[in-house]
């Protein structure tokens, strides 16, 4: 919890507002760091232990009870961003599908009128799927979370950013730098990569944000020198010169190349 203050009140002081938080853990922890600090940030929360990837909580009334009771336990009150963790991909079953999409939309409406959450939305690893949400749900789907990395262009034609940009939906983008598959260091601070693994983070993060419709992307920044080298990158232009376009694309082919393992499903976000 020491780190993570410390990183909090850099981020204050820099201007970052923006936090998302996934599991339960996770928010827990957030819950009582932004004590004092809530009017500071807007807060993104999922908690996918007691969301529509565990079948048992396929059903608005189980997500809503779900919602309440970590409110409570966290001391949160609200969220800012309730984007509900739906299952990687879509469920096979085509009934069980329906139930999960019905009970996401039927949850997220029901906890935005009760004021428990701010904007509402959903993330999930299928392009597709997330796509076809957004067209038919754009009420209830205000914010998507999906994973865009330093290599993910967008597709020419039936992308998931057409159905974002007619429908003015935030999107986040989750393992800019591939689950540091971008960087050939460790991260600690006296690593001798660490120059070069700096450089390679900045130029990714320009490159995804000089598409306008990333609201952001999500780093996963936890230190103070991460969260400033995040900034300086910001602070730069957003668009690559070309000598800068053919580094990253050579460090993203090393990237690809390195990916670990368990983490192959990335590739599939390579065109969006």
């Amino acid at each position: 919890l020491e780190s993570r203050t410390r990183a909090l009140d850099h981020c204050i002081e820099v201007g970052i507002n923006y936090i998302d938080a996934m599991a339960g853990p996770e928010v827990a922890a957030y819950g009582q760091l932004l004590k004092g600090k809530r009017d500071k940030f807007y807060f993104g929360y999922a908690w996918w232990q007691k969301e529509t990837r565990i079948a048992q909580y396929r059903s608005a009334d189980r997500l809503l009870q779900a919602l309440d009771e970590n409110l409570q336990t966290t001391g949160l009150g609200y969220v800012d961003v309730w984007r509900l963790a739906l299952p990687e991909n879509m469920v096979a079953d085509a009934a069980e599908n329906q139930k999960v999409e019905e009970s996401t939309i039927e949850a997220l409406s029901k906890a935005k009128q009760a004021g428990k959450a701010r904007f509402t939305g959903v993330s999930t690893h299928n392009r597709e799927w997330l796509k076809s949400l957004i067209e038919r749900y754009p009420k209830e789907i205000e914010v998507v979370l999906f994973p865009y990395t330093a290599g993910s262009r967008e597709l020419p034609t039936d992308s998931l950013f057409d159905a974002i940009r007619k429908n003015d939906v935030g999107a986040f983008g989750i393992k800019p730098f591939a689950d540091n598959a971008l960087f050939t260091g460790t991260g600690a601070p006296n690593d001798p990569h660490r120059a070069d693994d700096d450089r390679r983070a900045r130029l990714a993060l320009r490159n995804i944000l000089s598409n306008p419709a990333i609201t952001a992307p999500i780093p996963g920044l936890i230190t103070v020198q991460q969260i400033d080298n995040a900034v300086q990158a910001i602070r730069e232009r957003r668009e690559l010169d070309l000598h800068e376009k053919a580094e990253l694309e050579d460090a993203t082919r090393k990237m690809w190349a390195r990916l670990n393992p368990g983490h192959e499903w990335l590739r599939d976000w390579e065109y969006v």
